[in-house]
């Protein structure tokens, strides 16, 4: 069942894959209208992840009120559940003052739990759960990878098979038997969505990723990496641009490899965002380089 919607306030949401400019055309909107901006990057959250995030300057947070961006250590996993929860706090707050905010960032599972709620998930199966841990750390993530790929092709091409969490709890949700009960109805919701996503050619969009690792590098995410090294084995840490430098560090491979494999995943990562958009929710789209159109649409949603 549909959740319901409130038409005073509008949350204008701006979604797609990474490296499609999200943060600058949500900047430009904020300005425009005068509000404020929520993350829903599942790692941009973590003060201590700024390079390898693609975090907006500190010049444009401080022009723009953010939330949900520089908000958490990464000693603090943050579930779907805590940050539907957090966001939900910060928008009725954020709707006392201003009856617009924007919602934007790549993770869709982030945006599906504040405009939609959660389902009810499968509980844990932790037999299963500590024999995928044992299978993860004494083969890494190829072992996860190939279980999922396995299991159900069609999951392993939405989620993100760089984050062994995601990849160990979807195995345990597939091979549950789990039926959830259901709710009758979902939580209301104290606003109306104007949801968004973001397009560019695909071969363009590639391109654009692989400019912005060697950015990335040039603006020093090796020494950013190496400083994160200790908590490495954080599951915030397990994520594209670190995992690979890490595997550097530790002389597994060179450091023009690991770039090209912080390329090639990101592109992965890009690719499986884009299915994962146009299956789930229905979204009105726009090409990156049309911010006009999309201005014009969003006037005329808040009338």
């Amino acid at each position: 069942m549909k959740t319901e919607h409130n038409s005073k306030n509008k949350l204008i949401i701006i979604a797609g894959p990474t490296g499609i400019g999200k943060s600058n055309i949500s900047l430009k909107l904020a300005q425009s209208m005068h509000c404020e901006i929520i993350g829903a990057d599942s790692r941009q959250l973590y003060q201590e992840m700024s390079i390898g995030t693609a975090k907006s300057s500190p010049k444009d947070l401080e022009i723009v009120k953010h939330h949900m961006v520089d908000s958490h250590s990464i000693n603090q996993e943050i579930t779907t559940s805590q940050y539907e929860k957090q966001t939900l706090e910060i928008l009725n707050s954020v709707f006392k003052q201003h009856n617009v905010a924007i919602l934007t960032g790549g993770t869709g599972l982030y945006i599906k739990s504040v405009v939609e709620g959660l389902d009810e998930l499968a509980p844990p199966n932790l037999i299963l759960r500590n024999e995928l841990e044992t299978g993860y750390a004494e083969h890494g993530i190829d072992y996860l990878q190939d279980y999922l790929k396995e299991l159900d092709l069609a999951t392993f091409e939405k989620i993100d098979i760089q984050n062994s969490r995601r990849l160990i709890r979807s195995i345990e949700i597939l091979k549950s038997d789990f039926i959830p009960k259901g709710k009758s109805k979902k939580e209301p919701r104290d606003f109306t969505p104007i949801p968004i996503c973001i397009t560019m050619d695909r071969e363009l969009l590639y391109d654009r990723i692989n400019t912005r690792v060697d950015r990335m590098m040039s603006d020093g995410l090796l020494k950013e990496v190496e400083s994160l090294v200790e908590h490495r084995q954080l599951k915030s840490m397990q994520t594209v641009g670190y995992s690979e430098l890490f595997k550097y560090l530790d002389g597994d491979i060179d450091l023009d490899t690991a770039i090209e494999l912080i390329k090639r995943n990101s592109r992965r990562y890009a690719k499986r965002q884009m299915t994962w958009f146009r299956n789930q929710g229905e979204w009105k789209n726009f090409s990156a380089d049309n911010y006009s159109g999309i201005l014009e649409y969003i006037n005329t949603q808040l009338i």
